[in-house]
């Protein structure tokens, strides 16, 4: 058996290891893609409560801070009404 005997020997060897890791790696791809699929099936079974957790706690969390800052919110509004009268009594009485 010469050079040429070797040759296609270790084309044909070629050849069954590129058939043999196209066949893992479509194993693997096919077994992952099901897996996204299961889970993409699942996540809102398990997504759901959660949003709704999340949501009862952004309206607490908003309820909250509206109430806290009322007073603040108050204070700055009558100041600035007690600065425009004070002004206006000022203004009055410069031309009086």
């Amino acid at each position: 058996m010469g050079l040429s005997g070797w040759r296609d020997i270790a084309i044909v060897l070629l050849a069954v290891e590129g058939i043999v890791v196209a066949w893992v790696f479509g194993f693997i791809l096919y077994y992952s893609i099901k897996g996204v699929l299961w889970l993409k099936r699942k996540t809102p079974t398990v997504t759901r409560p959660v949003q709704y957790y999340m949501s009862r706690a952004a309206d607490v969390t908003r309820q909250a801070g509206d109430a806290a800052a009322t007073p603040f919110i108050w204070l700055g509004s009558n100041a600035a009404q007690v600065r425009v009268a004070w002004s206006g009594l000022k203004r009055r009485g410069k031309d009086v």
